[in-house]
């Protein structure tokens, strides 16, 4: 039996400000699976146009499961689903579009993979999704 070290990185950028990285890391077993579940609330403050203030959800979830392990090569099926908090400052529209994306891929273990990238498709905001899967001996 064989245990597996899934690392996700997800990157999320635009072109003028600085990265911000979110990490997520799951210890499976060879054909099991495993699921990350982290959700928060974001409060604005009032403004003129919503005196009220508002709240909206973000979502970090993560679910993988390893299959075949071959040498060092591993079969991973990833489902991410990523909806962000707005960037210090700019309102809740700036926060931009959600990444949910499913992968079933085959990783070199120990040798950090870009297995998504996606631009927002309203701003220049770019998101990737990094994976690492380690056998663990």
């Amino acid at each position: 039996m064989t245990n597996v070290r899934l690392e996700l990185t997800i990157t999320d950028q635009t072109r003028s400000g600085q990265p911000i990285k979110k990490a997520i890391t799951l210890l499976l077993a060879q054909n099991g699976n495993g699921r990350v579940r982290s959700t928060g609330v974001v409060y604005t403050p009032p403004t003129q146009q919503n005196p009220g203030g508002a709240s909206y959800a973000v979502t970090l979830n993560a679910d993988a499961a390893i299959g075949r392990i071959q040498g060092d090569n591993i079969r991973t099926h990833i489902t991410v689903e990523y909806a962000p908090a707005a960037p210090e400052g700019a309102s809740d529209s700036r926060r931009g579009s959600p990444l949910n994306q499913t992968v079933e891929v085959v990783l070199a273990s120990g040798k950090p993979t870009l297995i998504v990238e996606a631009a927002d498709p309203i701003t220049d905001r770019r998101v990737t999704l990094q994976a690492t899967a380690t056998i663990v001996r």
